[in-house]
């Protein structure tokens, strides 16, 4: 039984759910940045634009 103290709210847990969701992102994104490098020699708009919305997406975790 959770006495009346007690944290029920779920707020680390969704935070460090949504931290670890945010570096996969910002991982696989790193690695998009490199195989498209390596292979086209050429990084477009949208690997700059995913690269943005991940590193946003990092910032937004740990600013709330």
């Amino acid at each position: 039984m959770a006495t009346p103290e007690a944290d029920l709210s779920g707020g680390p847990v969704l935070l460090s759910l949504s931290l670890a969701t945010s570096s996969f992102a910002l991982a696989t994104t790193f690695v998009r940045f490199c195989v498209r490098a390596g292979i086209n020699k050429h990084i477009g708009a949208d690997d700059y634009t995913g690269g943005v919305a991940s590193v946003s997406a990092i910032a937004w975790s740990l600013w709330e």
